[in-house]
């Protein structure tokens, strides 16, 4: 009886430690990725650079504040591409392209602070 209880310690010890493992290595990743420094802002269903963080990488392009943003790399932004809440998105086509943009983001830009 006491080596079943003994294995079972050690299971529940190694399920504890996966979400922290899980957090960990999602931390990392984030610190990995690039970060652009610009902050977007939407008007009239198009994005727009608001401002740049000063020290990131677009700090060295000032004149990009106030340009319409139509792609970041190589994937086109849509309408609802950059918005804070996903709850907002009207219609599965919209709400789609949106978690496509997550995706392509996510693997390639790294979330900042703000100006």
């Amino acid at each position: 009886m006491k080596v079943i209880s003994y294995q079972l310690r050690y299971l529940y010890i190694a399920l504890a430690l996966i979400p922290i493992a899980v957090g960990a290595l999602g931390f990392f990743t984030l610190l990995k990725s690039p970060y652009l420094g610009i902050n977007f802002e939407s008007k009239d269903g198009k994005w727009y650079a608001a401002s740049v963080t000063p020290g990131s990488p677009a700090s060295k392009f000032p004149e990009i504040v106030g340009k319409e943003v139509v792609a970041v790399g190589d994937f086109r932004l849509g309408t609802y591409d950059l918005v804070g809440e996903y709850g907002y998105i009207p219609g599965n086509d919209s709400l789609g392209h949106f978690w496509k943009a997550q995706r392509y983001l996510d693997g390639h830009v790294k979330v900042g602070a703000t100006a």
